[in-house]
């Protein structure tokens, strides 16, 4: 007889036009790419059709940067879907009997009609009101811009659907993880679940502000670069803190428990009973010192040097990109 969750059908995804990745049957890299080459395609044949003057860089910016950002985007959802069910994978001694993992990596986002639209009309009302303030439009060819800018910002949508899948996620982490003293460092993956993301927004920043030094951007497209990157950091805070502070709440009870179970131990003048040893006097005491001191966030010093590495990177990349940009203007003069 087939279990419940061995019959569970996965339902599929509301709104299921903006999961590009799951139109086509290929790899979602893959699919990425191919969007992105559809994208630069089109934008490309607007701007020729609308008589675009190349020599001016904002049209060489826009055909470089939009496309890029639209592909990296969708790859959004796939990049935290399949880190979630590589921590799972991990947290395999750590999971409640009969937790229903394989429900889990199949389900998808679900996102109801009046969060969805909330989402869009955030998101495009903010890139309107910044488009109007600090574009100007002179000919058809930067409507075309306009536009293309407005539609990539319509991809920001994807941030709601990660928000909720990293929702679903802590609530899996609330309801079926197990977390004891013994097991601390194996909880580890948990902390580890934003990496991949916090690596992406990472390079995406950093090549987008890369190329905006090098073809000579203003100080304002600067700005606005940073402040349309602002979601894609607070998503990857988000993704680290929520799952983590689940199982960081779990880690401190455990180890209230286990404080308590040494504190009776010495009151009592007995050994207690660890892993299936006796311990007692000396032993015991180093014991306690290491719980004690047993952190209880679940970051080992991998994810934290990762993470600082990601945060620091695009400023970094920004930096000697304008140096060197400085240096090759002054030897062509």
């Amino acid at each position: 007889m087939k279990s419940a969750e061995a019959t569970a059908k996965p339902s599929l995804p509301k709104y299921w036009v903006f999961r590009i990745t799951e139109a086509l049957p290929i790899p979602y890299w893959q699919t990425c790419c191919l969007y992105s080459c559809v994208f630069f395609a089109v934008l490309l044949s607007a701007l020729i059709a609308t008589g675009a003057d190349f020599s001016n860089k904002t049209y060489i910016r826009g055909l470089v940067l939009m496309p890029l950002l639209a592909g990296y985007i969708t790859a959004l959802g796939p990049m935290v879907s399949n880190s979630a069910n590589r921590m799972i994978e991990r947290l395999e001694y750590c999971l409640k009997p009969g937790a229903p993992v394989d429900r889990f990596k199949t389900e998808t986002y679900t996102l109801n009609a009046k969060t969805f639209w909330t989402w869009t009309i955030i998101f495009q009302t903010i890139s309107l009101a910044l488009q109007l303030l600090g574009s100007e439009r002179e000919n058809s060819s930067d409507w075309v811009i306009f536009f293309a800018r407005q539609f990539l910002f319509l991809h920001y949508t994807f941030y709601a659907f990660l928000f909720v899948k990293i929702l679903q996620i802590s609530g899996f982490l609330d309801k079926w993880v197990v977390a004891s003293v013994y097991k601390s460092a194996d909880l580890a993956a948990v902390g580890r679940l934003g990496m991949s993301l916090a690596g992406l927004v990472t390079i995406a920043l950093a090549f987008v502000g890369v190329i905006q030094i090098a073809l000579e951007a203003p100080v304002g497209v600067l700005v606005m670069v940073v402040i349309m990157s602002l979601p894609g950091y607070v998503l990857v805070a988000f993704t680290l803190y929520r799952p983590a502070r689940v199982v960081q709440r779990k880690i401190r009870a455990a180890k209230e428990a286990e404080k308590r179970r040494i504190a009776d131990a010495i009151h009592d003048k007995s050994t207690l009973l660890v892993l299936g040893e006796n311990l007692g006097g000396t032993d015991l005491m180093d014991y306690k010192k290491r719980i004690y001191y047993m952190r209880e966030w679940p970051f080992d010093f991998t994810t934290i040097r990762a993470f600082g590495g990601f945060l620091l990177f695009p400023f970094f990349s920004w930096t000697c990109a304008a140096i060197i940009t400085v240096f090759v203007r002054k030897a062509l003069m």
